[in-house]
């Protein structure tokens, strides 16, 4: 028997214990009426319930593959959503503002398949510091540190050796992001070349915030998906909330959901995957 998700009756939107399931896609709801079979409301409900299993490959009776080709990205609920990881050529956008947890996720992308981490603004010292120190699963990357005014042709040229199906990390990208446009759109181009000429795939850490390079626009226009990190206070004993979601996915548009994620300081991270309710 194959589950492709769950449909849930007598309600107006998504309960709260229901959003809690991790990996349970909430197919619809249907409100409760006297009349079921002949109100407008639920026929509506379950015509679009219809049109949400058509785009989930219902029409053959198998729930979305998780594909063994895919290139894991070392988060794991985000690897389970995307049916294993990001397809191999794959370039990736993590937007976070300066104060989050998105170094971690790139440590984390270290953990999969071998990895060149190319650090624009810290030291190749600091970085293995801190990802020797870090609570989550990690590699054991090459690191290279790229700057000044020949960075982009550095890059390049550094880039241009990737092994196959390896993991390329830029940390920062904005870096390269203040360049020149055509140059630097030139050289995106060209690392997506490598990178299905490779089959690996490359995560490219950009910043918001104050001081956003012009280019940005170039990159989120070229990248195959953009992971956008947001961190917020909840108000409980000044704790702090951590989002990924996905505004941005080339391979699937119905991409809806937002992973939770949970930073202990101690182990691994832990997540959970909640539906958007609009």
């Amino acid at each position: 028997m194959c589950v492709l998700g769950t449909v849930v009756n007598r309600c107006e939107e998504v309960p709260t214990e229901v959003e809690s399931w991790v990996d349970v896609p909430v197919l619809g709801v249907v409100p409760e009426v006297e009349s079921p079979l002949t109100d407008e409301d639920t026929t509506a409900a379950y015509e679009e319930i219809v049109e949400t299993l058509q785009l989930r490959n219902a029409t053959d009776r198998t729930p979305p593959a998780y594909d063994d080709e895919l290139l894991p990205t070392g988060i794991d609920t985000l690897d389970r959503r995307l049916g294993g990881g990001l397809a191999p050529g794959s370039v990736v956008a993590l937007t976070a503002e300066p104060a989050s947890q998105s170094e971690q996720l790139l440590y984390e992308a270290t953990a999969p398949r071998g990895t060149l981490y190319l650090t624009t603004e810290r030291s190749a010292a600091n970085v293995r510091r801190a990802i020797e120190t870090t609570s989550v699963e990690t590699g054991n990357p090459t690191i290279r540190h790229v700057e000044g005014t020949t960075v982009l042709e550095e890059a390049s040229e550094i880039i241009g050796k990737l092994p196959d199906g390896a993991t390329l990390v830029v940390d920062l990208t904005d870096v390269l992001e203040r360049h020149d446009r055509r140059a630097y759109v030139s050289f995106l181009n060209d690392l997506k070349d490598r990178m299905v000429e490779t089959d690996g795939v490359a995560v490219l850490h950009c910043l918001d915030g104050p001081g956003r390079p012009e280019n940005r626009t170039a990159t989120i226009h070229a990248v195959d998906a953009v992971f956008d990190l947001r961190t917020t206070e909840s108000g409980v004993e000044t704790a702090v909330d951590h989002y990924l979601s996905v505004p941005k996915f080339r391979p699937e548009s119905t991409f809806t959901e937002t992973i939770e994620l949970e930073f202990d300081g101690v182990a691994a991270m832990t997540l959970e995957t909640k539906q958007d309710v609009d």
